[in-house]
């Protein structure tokens, strides 16, 4: 496998993926095995040993994504005058340290406080570590690479998940330990990738023209940021912490039942990412973005009477596919709108946006259920009204293309 990770210089570059694509998708893999299943059960954690309330668990989910914000503002200037390579190692380095301060206060059983805070360490680096990642994707790519490098990443990073979630089902029933070790471990993996296969990206495109509007003049990014954030949060509304929760408290699934649906989610996301760029390529980013809205919109209706397994997992399949229709176009479309001057600025801008917006998700899931226990329809309508809503304003965004390699 590591064979794929040679080195490269810029001529090299062909419509095949090159090297450092394929690092950046391992790096995803990595996060995806080591992270996603950490950040899911902590919902788990949080409820059932430290026996918080919902509210108090969408707050604390609502207050780790707000961190986005600042970072969103400053991270992508930072970015675009100190350049990429420098800033990820450094960054990846912060989250190595805060995962390893979150397993030694489990350790000594401490204040869950001192818990949060940590955790809350880890999402200030990984909102920059997005920024960085969504710069360096771009750096490193063509236009045409552009769909298929973003979709790479997403399809492995799901393939991580998948696997990640086994083992971190089984290490947060057998040891508590083990769970909080396995983020640590893969954030050093992870820090050994971009020391040895990503090089320094910014200075790829110095033949690329130079991008001269400001920032703060440029409305039509934020629109696009806008509705791309709420179509994030359309597609993250059934993960954290609102599938976990909801499926186990009304004793739908069992947590064994609910780990295998994740499972299948990761394998559907990966069977069909390649298929669903391709039909990217042929009608465009947004058309695809919006057929996925509409999948998840039909598919939360659906939620609100299906109780048996096999049913949720053919809503959680459909879901899956949505998923390959909205997280990697969305990417796409911001790379496509930057170029090598800006890019840390406009990866920067649509994560401060999505700061904003993705934090509701959790905050809007927990208060429905604490709300709304003995009436999950309005829960899961509601999910279903925003996905409609987002699924029109979709298709009102233009891609101002920038002049790129």
């Amino acid at each position: 496998m590591w064979g794929i990770f040679k080195k490269i210089t810029t001529d090299e570059r062909t419509e095949k993926l090159n090297s450092s694509i394929n690092a950046l998708a391992f790096a995803g893999f990595i996060r995806g095995f080591s992270r996603f299943p950490l950040f899911l059960l902590l919902t788990l954690f949080f409820s059932q040993r430290e026996l918080l309330s919902y509210f108090d668990i969408g707050l604390i989910f609502t207050g780790y994504g707000f961190l986005s914000i600042p970072v969103g503002v400053y991270g992508g200037i930072l970015i675009d005058k100190m350049g990429r390579r420098r800033l990820m190692l450094i960054t990846v380095f912060i989250i190595l340290i805060s995962f390893t301060s979150m397993l030694f206060l489990v350790f000594f059983n401490d204040s869950v406080i001192f818990i949060i805070i940590s955790f809350y360490g880890t999402g200030l680096a990984i909102s920059m570590q997005r920024i960085l990642n969504g710069a360096i994707t771009s750096d490193v790519s063509n236009e045409k690479q552009r769909i298929a490098a973003f979709g790479r990443q997403r399809m492995l990073a799901n393939a991580g998940i998948g696997i990640g979630m086994i083992f971190a089902g089984i290490a947060y029933s057998y040891n508590i330990l083990i769970f909080f070790t396995i983020p640590v471990l893969g954030a050093f993996v992870e820090f050994l990738v971009y020391l040895k296969y990503v090089p320094e990206s910014a200075n790829l495109g110095i033949n690329r023209i130079r991008e001269t509007t400001k920032m703060s003049k440029n409305r039509n990014l934020l629109k696009v940021s806008i509705v791309l954030a709420f179509s994030g949060l359309v597609s993250l509304m059934f993960l954290t912490p609102i599938f976990p929760i909801y499926f186990s408290d009304y004793d739908l699934l069992t947590p064994v039942e609910i780990s295998i649906l994740f499972a299948l989610n990761t394998v559907i996301v990966v069977l069909f990412q390649v298929p669903v760029n391709k039909l990217a390529h042929k009608i465009g980013e947004i058309k695809v973005i919006f057929v996925g809205l509409l999948l998840y919109a039909i598919s939360y209706l659906l939620f609100s009477v299906v109780t048996n397994f096999y049913m949720i997992g053919i809503l959680v399949s459909i879901l899956s596919i949505g998923e390959d229709m909205i997280l990697p176009m969305a990417s796409s479309i911001i790379s496509k709108m930057s170029n090598i001057e800006n890019r840390g600025r406009y990866f920067g801008t649509y994560s401060m946006v999505s700061g904003f917006v993705l934090p509701f998700g959790s905050l809007i899931g927990t208060s429905l259920l604490q709300l709304f226990q003995n009436f999950p329809i309005i829960i899961w309508i509601t999910f279903m009204i925003l996905g409609l809503v987002t699924s029109m304003a979709i298709l009102s965004i233009k891609i101002e293309k920038k002049l790129t390699i």
